[in-house]
């Protein structure tokens, strides 16, 4: 199991019922895939979510998801044909294949803040969940958006603004430091907004990520089995967090497909980061221009500028040789 801090099995000690949810939607509900391995090891229930890519006017194309409402599917292992952007319905269909479970991911639609939040509680509610567990592939779910170089922080925002007001125990984790690179992730800052985080009180702790792991070898079977899948799309942030843990270091890549961008595979990136979610809230600047927009093309049309604008910390190097 992960060696989850103290401070964070202390919050949760109490909840049975665990909500954990990928942030920033893609591929973040496979980065909570060693968390969802320890929490059931302690006898907890466990679900998993996401704020999901996959387009909902055409789902029932490829599959045939369970509906709670508009903006709230269950994925579930029936895929009728396949799909490049379906984590949620091929990692359902792993729990099958491998583990002979029939497991639900649920998918939640991007909308406004208004909209998900009322999905948030629906799920909860549904599900009677008494934690919630937020998972970001990456760090750019503690940007405060006024940052030259934020990332792309925006979904994290719309998932953080609408769990805000859930009144049961949250936490925020991220793994991945580094692996942003082609979002152009100002990580100084990034250091800067958890040392300022832990200022306030709101970090938890970290742990490692490491090969030997049981919740390491879940994780990245699964990984796996959705992106060997056909034509199925492979997360940048995984495939980084992956070879860091066993080892890699440097310009790796874990597949040749990749690309030809250059990364710098270190320990760094598979360290969970835990933090008390309501200090990302907390520190968010964006989230009070638009928490009270009706819908989602004018939350974009809202909160892209600011983020892109509102630059009043410039990009700096690491000061390290």
């Amino acid at each position: 199991m992960l060696n989850i801090p103290l401070s964070v099995n202390k919050k949760l000690e109490n909840c049975n019922n665990i909500l954990i949810v990928g942030a920033g939607g893609g591929s973040d509900v496979l980065c909570g895939l060693p968390l969802y391995y320890t929490f059931l090891k302690q006898n907890k229930k466990v679900h998993l979510a996401n704020l999901t890519h996959t387009d909902f006017k055409t789902i029932g194309e490829h599959a045939d998801p369970i509906k709670l409402d508009a903006n709230l599917l269950g994925a579930n292992s029936i895929i009728k044909m396949p799909s490049q952007n379906y984590v949620e319905g091929y990692l359902s269909q792993f729990f099958k294949a491998a583990l002979n479970q029939e497991n639900i991911v649920w998918m939640i639609n991007r909308a406004s803040i208004k909209d998900l939040k009322k999905s948030f509680e629906r799920l909860v509610e549904y599900l009677k969940i008494d934690a919630i567990v937020l998972v970001d592939g990456g760090v750019d779910s503690i940007m405060k958006g006024d940052e030259d170089g934020s990332g792309t922080m925006f979904e994290d925002t719309l998932t953080l603004a609408a769990t805000k007001d859930i009144q049961i125990p949250k936490i925020l984790a991220c793994i991945g430091f580094g692996t942003e690179v082609e979002e152009g992730l100002n990580h100084y800052r990034a250091l800067e907004n958890i040392s300022n985080i832990i200022k306030q009180g709101g970090f938890h702790g970290n742990c490692s990520l490491v090969n030997y792991m049981h919740s390491f070898k879940f994780y990245k079977t699964a990984c796996e089995y959705i992106w060997n899948q056909p034509g199925h799309k492979k997360s940048h942030i995984s495939t980084r967090i992956i070879p860091a843990a066993e080892g890699e270091f440097g310009n790796f890549q874990m597949y040749e497909d990749e690309g030809a961008i250059e990364v710098c595979i270190s320990p760094l990136m598979n360290l969970y980061w835990f933090f008390d979610a309501d200090a990302a809230v907390y520190n968010n600047t964006v989230i009070p221009h638009i928490e009270n927009i009706e819908t989602l093309y004018e939350t974009i049309q809202a909160a892209v500028p600011r983020i892109k604008q509102i630059k009043t910390r410039s990009r700096e190097p690491f000061p390290y040789i």
